[in-house]
């Protein structure tokens, strides 16, 4: 259903991962700015102006520069 392998599944049940380790990397943005930023793109589309992905990406790269961020 997920596409979990089967090893991956069969080693948090052996204790060789523990259960609750996260995996993946920290975010760049809080919730709070993660929603501006979306609330932005999405209204912009609802009145005629929609961004392509690249746009978007751009978009994030100068907000993130805006808040003092790498």
């Amino acid at each position: 259903m997920y596409s979990v392998p089967e090893t991956t599944l069969r080693d948090r049940i052996k204790g060789r991962v523990d259960a609750d380790a996260e995996f993946g990397h920290d975010t760049i943005f809080t919730m709070d700015e993660e929603t501006n930023l979306y609330d932005n793109v999405t209204y912009m589309a609802e009145i005629g102006f929609g961004y392509t992905q690249k746009t978007v990406q751009y978009m994030g790269t100068d907000f993130t520069e805006s808040l003092g961020k790498q």
